[in-house]
């Protein structure tokens, strides 16, 4: 698909680890964190040139356990919030 090869060639390639196409959008998946978390820029100059949205997703390799996030989530959020997992 040519639009994916657009978005390959304007972002950092060290960064990428795979490009899809979901529905209507654009979806970088990346296992670098930084890059994740300040790729803003970089993303908006793309998005403006393509005219295509497109979303950062971090590899879900670095992503941390389920069960860890949920012990996370409910010592973080209040008990009166009535979370139900």
């Amino acid at each position: 698909m040519e639009i994916l090869n657009k978005v390959k060639e304007s972002l950092p390639k060290e960064v990428i680890d795979r490009i899809e196409l979901e529905g209507c959008e654009i979806v970088v998946y990346t296992k670098d964190s930084v890059f994740f978390s300040d790729a803003s820029d970089q993303v908006k100059e793309t998005v403006s040139a393509l005219k295509k949205r497109i979303e950062v997703r971090i590899d879900s390799s670095l992503c941390m356990p389920q069960e860890e996030a949920i012990k996370k989530i409910k010592e973080i959020v209040p008990k009166e919030a009535e979370i139900k997992i």
